[in-house]
């Protein structure tokens, strides 16, 4: 999301963020385990919007974030133009497995956190 922009989506358009440290502090634990955990989901769903305005306070950004009612984009895919495909398919999931056995050492606002000031050290935002 840049600053002060127009942002759209749509009613079930879930994102998963995962900050990388917190990635990689649950890769060096799972190697460092003897145990089998099975297949774990890293990270939760999150509602887009919600994902919009935890953007918005970091970025101290004006941006407008509007929900599109779901005739708009299929009608403007049904005239060819894909500019507002779906990010999600709307399938939700949950991190709890993961939560029995490791705590991100970040977490969602404090990765997110970290994630835009590197971005904005490095001009690109």
């Amino acid at each position: 999301m840049k600053k002060n922009r127009l942002v759209v989506y749509t009613k079930n358009a879930y994102v998963n963020y995962n900050y990388v440290k917190d990635v990689t502090a649950l890769i060096m634990q799972l190697i460092s385990d003897n145990a089998s955990h099975g297949i774990i989901n890293v990270g939760r769903s999150m509602e887009l919007e919600v994902f919009y305005k935890l953007l918005k306070k970091f970025l101290d950004s004006k941006s407008l974030v509007l929900r599109l009612p779901e005739l708009i984009p299929a009608f403007i895919g049904a005239l060819g133009l894909h500019s507002l495909d779906a990010v999600s398919s709307g399938v939700q999931y949950s991190d709890s497995k993961l939560a029995a056995f490791f705590s991100y050492p970040y977490g969602l606002e404090q990765g997110l956190a970290r994630t835009i000031k590197f971005y904005e050290h490095e001009k690109l935002l």
